[in-house]
């Protein structure tokens, strides 16, 4: 276990205060619920060492956008990032058998499942992902689950950017969803 998940903090108000979340004005009322409501959907749905773990897009430069935890940009960090409070979320969404999600990823990508897909109705300009990470993989639930539904945020994205190079702004807005556990319920889709 990674010793760094000791310090992931216990409580959403815990996780507003050692990332500065806000700055002087942190989140309260509708926003801080909905924050508190994703913050208890991944610790509850992913480990703690993976939360606690280094944000792999990270690891090629500096971000001064990207909130920190024990002086690094985790993984807890960037999902909650990745998300726009002010919309809500749904940390119970139910999805049935046999629906049709996507992911979009960067053509040269060979890896097929991540944690974040949405609606085939979601325009991908929406989903604040960088302008080559427009490929399509179509997938269909095996089972019914559920899984964090909520709306991606505006961001200053660095992934798949060469260190060194501006961070690319993208739009958010679209619905996105989080579903820990792809893998064992999502397979690959032809359309």
């Amino acid at each position: 276990m990674d010793p760094n998940a000791a310090y992931l903090p216990a409580t959403i108000e815990d996780f507003v205060k050692a990332t500065r979340w806000g700055g002087d004005a942190p989140p309260h009322g509708p926003v801080l619920d909905a924050m508190r409501r994703a913050f208890d959907f991944f610790k509850r749905s992913v480990p703690r060492n993976v939360l606690a773990d280094r944000a792999t897009q990270f690891d090629i430069g500096p971000n001064p956008w990207g909130l920190t935890l024990s002086g690094r940009v985790t993984r807890l960090c960037a999902w909650m990032q990745a998300i726009r409070f002010e919309n809500g979320v749904n940390d119970c969404f139910h999805i049935d058998k046999s629906y049709k999600l996507v992911a979009f990823r960067d053509p040269g990508d060979k890896q097929s499942y991540g944690n974040w897909y949405t609606f085939t109705s979601t325009d991908p300009q929406t989903l604040a992902i960088l302008k080559g990470q427009s490929q399509p993989r179509f997938f269909r639930t095996t089972c019914a689950f559920t899984c964090l539904r909520s709306t991606a945020s505006d961001t200053f994205a660095i992934w798949g950017i060469p260190q060194g190079k501006p961070a690319q702004y993208s739009a958010g807005g679209g619905n996105q969803l989080f579903i820990p556990n792809s893998r064992s319920v999502l397979e690959l889709w032809t359309k």
